[in-house]
């Protein structure tokens, strides 16, 4: 056997074996590493993981003997190389998998006439179509696939999209869907996938990791049901809680996309809301009572105020839908405008043209 076709192999294996060894550099100290996979690009390399975390897809370009060869390479989670494929015919640039691994949809440039290919793959590697995009190669950045793989969005630096079928259609409307965004981890955040150089890591989360997202759950899941224990409560007395439900919805979709420290943020704010809203709710009610005497007790001298009842309206409508906060300073300037209608500092008793503002006027 030629020993010069020999030493290229041993490289690649010692080079596998010296970044396994370093692994807990490699990967991040939170996980272990699974396996890696020597891709061996020379101009790019794009890597995703599906949702739940059982496949992965990375591509690249390698140049040999003068030529450039791009594809990508299909894993399962275990490691097993399920397909390479060389369909593609730019450098791949962005990459998506399904929530399944059903599709696969990847975004190629091509430098030399600055265009643009979206290709969708199937889970067995057989592109289903490819689309041109008639437009400068830099404008679009990333590729998204819908997580049932019924939908590919391009999308450009300004925010601007466009948006396929399944079938390779452009679409001017897609209806409400779930898109694959997060590229790197898989939904529960178990997996975790990356390039360091041309070599692909797979890692699972450790288990002191594990222990520690189990324990910021905990956390998180209790602060929630102590909140909603103290809402209903604070909702028995008659009370609107509004803003709380609302804070507390939050703090239930957090913890639904396991982001339990925003999660236990969410739930605190919506208990400390629930817990201040009754002493908010009495002084709300004192004010509006407030008003209501001081605007009857004016009119009855004869000084009447449309403002000060405009603001008492809509002070006693802010009470009744929950906005307490705002009855209350609706409230306060009602009676400060019944008290001194023209607002110059003297009461309307003691005012000798109450209606007239008369400040710095010489008596």
């Amino acid at each position: 056997m030629n020993k010069a076709k020999i030493y290229p192999w041993i490289f690649a294996v010692i080079l596998i074996l010296i970044v396994t060894v370093n692994s807990g550099v490699a990967s991040g100290d939170d996980y272990k590493l699974l396996w890696s996979y020597d891709i061996r690009t020379d101009c790019g390399s794009v890597v995703s993981l599906s949702p739940d975390g059982n496949y992965i897809a990375a591509g690249g370009c390698v140049v040999k003997y003068q030529s450039v060869w791009y594809g990508f390479y299909f894993f399962n989670k275990e490691g097993e190389l399920l397909y390479e494929s060389k369909s593609i015919n730019d450098e791949p640039y962005d990459i998506s998998i399904s929530s399944n691994g059903g599709y696969v949809a990847i975004l190629c440039h091509d430098g030399s006439d600055c265009d643009s290919d979206i290709y969708l793959f199937n889970k067995e590697g057989k592109v289903i179509w490819e689309y041109s995009i008639d437009d400068f190669y830099f404008d679009f950045s990333k590729v998204y696939v819908s997580q049932d793989g019924n939908y590919v969005r391009a999308e450009k630096g300004d925010g601007e999209s466009l948006y396929l079928s399944k079938e390779g259609k452009k679409l001017d409307y897609v209806p409400n869907c779930k898109w694959v965004t997060v590229k790197e981890k898989s939904l529960d955040g178990n997996y975790k996938v990356r390039y360091d150089g041309d070599v692909l890591f797979f890692v699972k989360l450790s288990k002191i990791a594990s222990d520690k997202i189990l324990e910021l759950s905990k956390i998180a899941s209790d602060k929630i049901s102590e909140a909603k224990s103290t809402i209903s409560q604070t909702k028995s007395r008659g009370v609107i809680v509004t803003e709380a439900e609302e804070l507390l919805s939050k703090a239930e979709q957090a913890f639904d996309a396991k982001d339990y420290n925003k999660a236990k943020e969410f739930a605190q704010k919506a208990e400390n809301k629930a817990e201040e809203l009754p002493s908010l709710v009495a002084s709300a009610n004192d004010a509006v009572e407030d008003a209501k005497s001081a605007i009857h007790t004016e009119e009855s001298k004869g000084f009447y105020s449309a403002e000060a009842e405009s603001l008492f309206s809509q002070a006693e409508q802010a009470f009744k839908v929950g906005n307490y906060e705002k009855a209350k300073s609706l409230a306060e300037n009602a009676t400060a405008l019944a008290l001194d209608i023209d607002q110059d500092g003297a009461s309307n008793e003691e005012d000798f043209a109450p209606t007239i503002k008369n400040i710095g006027c010489i008596t």
